[in-house]
């Protein structure tokens, strides 16, 4: 069977051809061939007609020709305050446009109530006054974004992608809150001299901060800060004084209304103890720019441990022979104890003065035992033994009458101490060591006696003279052998000193 499809005049043959089959087969595919054909022809029938919505183009395909019908197709509702404007003929062709202006709303809180007002082009200004809202000098506008100026226009909404044309003019749809603050006149007293400013603040410390007035800490606010602007209300602004304040370590500054020190040491917790002093003093009055020095006093004792040095005390032994030592106590310092009183003032020392002083431990004498026993011996000498009762260690030296130190005029030239002629056998000794006319054996000179002294002649040391004509010099240590008989104890030097020092 041959079949003939024409669709807007273009003519196409279509072919078909057809097997025995049932015939329910045979009009379904027919009812299918149809319904492609009528979709295609749906298709190539429908008109673009563009809409204008808030001045954004849209274009819409449709078959339908009313305005009505086409909002309806895309689910839009109009509002009563919407405006639509169509083209002059009543049926719409294929780019014509549709040119729809969405109003939106604005609720306005004013004068204590929420009036609600449409605007369809943006225009802040003109929604007010079609509403009666009237702005006064000073009056300000509020939105979610802040203050803004009195011929505010509301920004477009766009249209985010993929978005239908219904859930977007839902979008324009939503109020925009503007709240309008009336300016009212309130008094500030900052000082001697008032001032009236007009203000659309809601608190006290709103409208202080928009005339630029600051409060510092310290500072009292009648009313407070947190209190509700009104028409007529007055504002006072009890100053604190800044006052820089040292005290222990560190320098703080206060901002404070106490009238005196002592009121302002009360406030910062800065207590005075004991004799602690304040510059200025507590009744001092607080000024502008006071410094203020807190002065810590306080002193300190502590003992002082002074040494008292022992004595050396030299005591006779008997039992111990001549020139033999021992230590019978070696003693101990004692101590001297006092009290001294540091004054301190901030940490620093000012003067210290010494207070009670106390024995507490007594020295103890070092003793010292030197021996009085006398032993005789026997010494061998060329001329044969001799007896003798002490043996010292000396450094003996050599001179005779012409090296004494005396002028061959002197009239005591070659004299010795004894009045004896200065001559061998004569030997110069220290007599607080060695008694005058002591015999005397000393080993390599011989025998002599103690009958000159000399300047240079100290503690262990003696100068045998010789005649002028068989002087030998000497510088050497010696032992000097004390001949009997034994003197009396009174005129025995118990101690010698042990000088000069025999060295090694």
């Amino acid at each position: 069977m041959n079949v003939w499809l024409r669709v807007r005049g273009i003519a196409s043959r279509t072919l078909l051809r057809l097997v025995r089959l049932p015939w329910r087969t045979g009009a379904a595919l027919g009812l299918l061939v149809g319904g492609g054909y009528m979709a295609t022809l749906y298709g190539q029938t429908r008109a673009a007609v563009r809409i204008q919505v808030n001045g954004v183009d849209l274009v819409h395909y449709t078959q339908r020709s009313a305005a009505d019908d086409i909002f309806d197709e895309l689910g839009v509702v109009l509002a009563e305050a919407d405006a639509v404007v169509l083209p002059t003929d009543d049926e719409l062709r294929s780019g014509d446009a549709i040119r729809l202006v969405i109003a939106r709303p604005v609720r306005v809180i004013h004068d204590g109530r929420v009036s609600e007002v449409y605007t369809s082009d943006g225009d802040l200004a003109g929604a007010l006054a079609e509403k009666g809202i009237v702005l006064h000098r000073g009056d300000q506008l509020w939105t979610d974004d802040g203050p803004v100026a009195a011929d505010h226009r509301l920004s477009d909404v766009p249209r985010p992608e993929r978005m239908s044309l219904s859930s977007w003019i839902e979008q324009i749809r939503v109020p925009v809150y503007v709240s309008v603050r009336r300016a009212v006149s309130i008094t500030i007293s900052d000082g001697r001299i008032p001032c009236t400013l007009t203000t659309t603040a809601d608190s006290v410390s709103e409208a202080l901060s928009q005339a630029g007035i600051d409060v510092y800490e310290g500072d009292r606010v009648v009313p407070s800060l947190d209190s509700r602007v009104m028409p007529g209300l007055q504002v006072e602004i009890l100053r604190a004084r800044s006052v820089a304040v040292d005290a222990d370590g560190q320098l703080r500054v206060y901002r404070t209304r106490a009238q005196t020190v002592a009121q302002l040491l009360g406030e910062t917790g800065i207590a005075l103890e004991g004799e602690d002093r304040v510059s200025p003093g507590l009744t001092a009055p607080i000024v502008d720019g006071l410094s203020l020095s807190v002065v810590r006093v306080y002193d300190e004792y502590y003992v002082e441990e002074v040494p008292i040095p022992y004595e050396t005390r030299w005591d006779p032994n008997p039992e111990l022979e001549i020139d033999q030592r021992r230590t019978a106590n070696w003693g101990r310092e004692g101590a001297m104890r006092q009290q001294v009183r540091v004054h301190f003032e901030n940490g620093i020392e000012v003067s210290r003065a010494e207070e009670e002083a106390w024995v507490a431990r007594e020295p103890e004498a070092r003793v010292i035992e030197y021996g009085t026993g006398i032993v005789v011996r026997q010494v061998d000498t060329p001329s044969g033994p001799v007896e003798y009762w002490r043996k010292l260690r000396m450094l003996a030296t050599s001179y005779n009458a012409a090296t004494a130190g005396k002028p061959a005029s002197s009239s005591t030239y070659g004299i010795t101490r004894l009045g004896e002629p200065a001559r061998k056998g004569v030997i110069a000794v220290d007599p607080s060591v060695v008694a005058l006319r002591q015999p005397m054996y000393v080993p390599g000179y011989g025998l002599g006696f103690a009958g000159d002294t000399g300047s240079a002649i100290q503690n262990r040391r003696i100068d045998l003279c010789f005649d002028d004509h068989n002087l030998e010099m000497w510088y050497r240590w010696v032992d000097v052998y004390l001949l009997t008989p034994v003197p009396p104890a009174s005129q025995i030097a118990w101690i010698v000193p042990n000088l000069p020092v025999e060295r090694e």
